[in-house]
C-alpha cells in the first residue's frame, strides 16, 4: 500500500474513481465525494481521547451515518478486517443510492426507453 501525507483534489478524485472501497476518517467532504462517485466508504472516526482530534464530533458523525447505503463504520482498529470485507462486498452503484434515488433512476430510464411513466 502506498501512503502519502497529502494528495491534491484532482488526484484524490482520480484515486476515488479507481477504488473499490474508500477507507477514511469521518470527514463529510470525503463521504460526499464517495457518494458522488458511487463508491462505498468505510469510516473510522478520529478520537479526541487518542489525540487524533480536538473533540469527538467524528463519533457523532458516524452514529448519524451508520447503516446508510454504502457506508460502513469501524469504531476501532479491531473492527477493521470485518468492516473492510463488508465494504468490499457492497455493490458500488446500488450501495450508495437510496431506495428513493434508485426508484427515480429506474423511472427515468423506463420513460426514456418507453416514453411512458
Amino acid at each position: 500500500m502506498e501512503a502519502r501525507d497529502n494528495i491534491g483534489p484532482t488526484e484524490f478524485e482520480a484515486l476515488v474513481e479507481q477504488s473499490s472501497l474508500i477507507v477514511s476518517h469521518a470527514g463529510i467532504g470525503t463521504v460526499l465525494t464517495a457518494a458522488r462517485f458511487s463508491k462505498p466508504i468505510l469510516l473510522v472516526p478520529r478520537r479526541a481521547g487518542l489525540g487524533e482530534h480536538r473533540n469527538d464530533h467524528q463519533l457523532a458523525t458516524v452514529r448519524q451515518l451508520a447503516g446508510r447505503p454504502g457506508i460502513v463504520v469501524a469504531e476501532d482498529e479491531a473492527e477493521l478486517p470485518a468492516a473492510i470485507a463488508t465494504g468490499l462486498a457492497l455493490d458500488s452503484g446500488a450501495a450508495i443510492q437510496s431506495p428513493t434515488a434508485r426508484q427515480l433512476h429506474e423511472a427515468v430510464a423506463r420513460f426514456i426507453s418507453t416514453g411512458k411513466l
